[in-house]
């Protein structure tokens, strides 16, 4: 039997879903890009990009993801079986970052896609599509700093 192909807004990718740095990378460099749709005034060295993996230890990502409160951007993302992790990594950090720093406020959207995996039947008219999620999301405690990127109402969904 054939292995499944993966698709992104209906073009062919040639990913293996299995295979986690592939994935990871197509994400940030394909995906995110497309979607943050930055000015070119914009100073890209302020985001800084975290995958996250349902192997990831919590701790760590946490201590990682505080850069938040130092007037950077944080961009996290994560496919299939990885967003209950990166879920759980988001709310511990942003309760850590409250306790932290009372009077600064939070900042987040989100962004929801998915990869399609379309594995063969016995013919063409027969394949079956499995939508495997992909979730994007920005946090940051710098409000100049949200408001310089273009959040398309369209794309992102802000989190209060």
């Amino acid at each position: 039997m054939k292995t499944a192909r993966v698709q992104y807004k209906r073009n062919e990718t040639d990913l293996d879903i299995s295979t986690q740095t592939q994935c990871f990378q197509f994400i940030q460099e394909k995906i995110i890009p497309d979607l943050l749709n930055l000015n070119a005034d914009f100073d890209r060295s302020k985001i800084n990009y975290f995958k996250i993996s349902k192997n990831d230890n919590i701790k760590q990502k946490v201590e990682k993801l505080q850069t938040v409160t130092s007037g950077e951007c944080v961009c996290a993302y994560a496919y299939g079986p990885h967003l209950q992790k990166m879920l759980s990594i988001l709310e511990i950090c942003k309760n850590v970052v409250k306790k932290n720093d009372l009077e600064g406020s939070i900042s987040q959207w989100n962004h929801l896609t998915c990869f399609e995996l379309v594995q063969e039947g016995r013919n063409e008219l027969l394949e079956k599509k499995i939508n495997v999620p992909i979730l994007i999301s920005v946090i940051t405690a710098n409000s100049a700093l949200a408001s310089s990127i273009e959040f398309n109402t369209n794309k992102w969904t802000k989190q209060s």
